[in-house]
């Protein structure tokens, strides 16, 4: 281990005596190291150069490699980064086919880089990094912006997203929800498409934070002193489908897709191209042992597609049940959802 330090340190001090060549020069020089993480992380050369131009020393990256860094991200907000991450790519292309999305021309470009690159790094494990700022003392500041930030990455699709945890856990400020942290991805993914402005990014992100704000529905009920939350995006388009979350101390489960599998139209010769959900509610949950076991119902209104492209509207009752199963493992109590049930009918 201290021979790998030492080779990982001579490495990133050789990396940096290049910093007076030219992007294109110094990735052609680099060579492919990688750095493992307690976490199974790899990180891979591109993705270190791109820490090292952030301003990360060679000192710092091999910190880095030893976990002094970088938290396990096993929390809920680290959870709630990496669904929304996920779910990015959707999230603007639902802002760009509503007219409640007014954006420029040039915004709008944007924009689509920034979905590209979000689905080309989605499966890509460093894509974002979880760090507690004060063990890097003022990594999250720079000339253009001395505030310290939530997230910070480098000018090139490669970077990682760091994302200060310091912040994101700070229990005097209001939790970060899908919305908020949309914003902060589309500000951070901009940047990776070679933009400096933050205020240009600030105002982009604002854009589909805003819309999506308009377009939520949440409903939540307290277990065992955390929420349980379940959470819908309904947008105005008739063949644009809800996106449902159900979410518990960090562990996110997508519903949609289980919603899509169940849902029918009735009404002959039509397709189902779409569905929106009200009135979500939740029953009271019953206690068992170990467990709760907790049902939550809701409106479901089906957009039926004819021959002719004309849409026809089919109300369904939508109920969701499922176990919030209380588990005792090393390091401590987890919890899990489990038999997740869902009707549509």
């Amino acid at each position: 281990m201290k021979f790998q330090i030492f080779f990982l340190t001579m490495l990133m001090i050789l990396i940096q005596s290049g910093f007076g060549q030219t992007v294109e020069e110094q990735n052609k020089d680099y060579e492919l190291i990688e750095i493992l993480t307690p976490e199974f992380l790899t990180i891979q050369q591109d993705s270190i150069d791109s820490m090292l131009r952030m301003g990360l020393t060679s000192e710092d990256a091999v910190r880095l490699s030893s976990g002094d860094i970088v938290g396990n991200g096993g929390g809920k907000a680290e959870a709630d980064f990496n669904y929304t991450y996920r779910k990015l790519y959707k999230f603007i292309s639902d802002c760009e086919a509503s007219y409640k999305c007014i954006a420029t021309k040039r915004q709008k470009s944007i924009l689509n880089k920034i979905k590209q690159i979000s689905l080309i790094n989605t499966n890509k494990k460093d894509k974002m990094i979880f760090i507690d700022e004060h063990l890097v003392p003022g990594f999250f500041r720079d000339s253009n912006d001395p505030q310290v930030r939530v997230a910070k990455t480098g000018f090139d699709s490669n970077a990682p997203i760091f994302i200060n945890l310091d912040l994101i856990y700070n229990h005097s400020s209001k939790p970060y929800d899908i919305p908020a942290i949309v914003a902060i991805l589309i500000h951070e993914i901009g940047h990776q498409t070679g933009i400096r402005e933050h205020l240009l990014l600030d105002d982009l992100a604002a854009i589909v934070r805003n819309f999506l704000n308009s377009e939520k529905l949440q409903s939540k009920m307290t277990v065992e002193n955390s929420d349980v939350i379940i959470t819908a995006f309904n947008f105005q388009d008739v063949d644009v489908f809800t996106e449902l979350s159900l979410s518990y101390r960090g562990v996110n489960v997508e519903l949609g897709t289980r919603i899509l599998q169940e849902s029918r139209c009735d009404t002959r010769d039509t397709i189902l191209v779409g569905f929106k959900i009200e009135n979500i509610h939740f029953e009271r949950a019953v206690k068992r042992k170990q467990s709760f076991h907790i049902k939550t119902k809701a409106w479901i209104t089906l957009n039926c597609q004819g021959l002719d492209l004309s849409i026809v509207k089919e109300s369904r009752d939508l109920k969701v049940g499922f176990i919030l199963e209380r588990k005792f493992l090393p390091p401590g109590m987890i919890y899990t959802i489990e038999d997740l049930s869902i009707v549509v009918k």
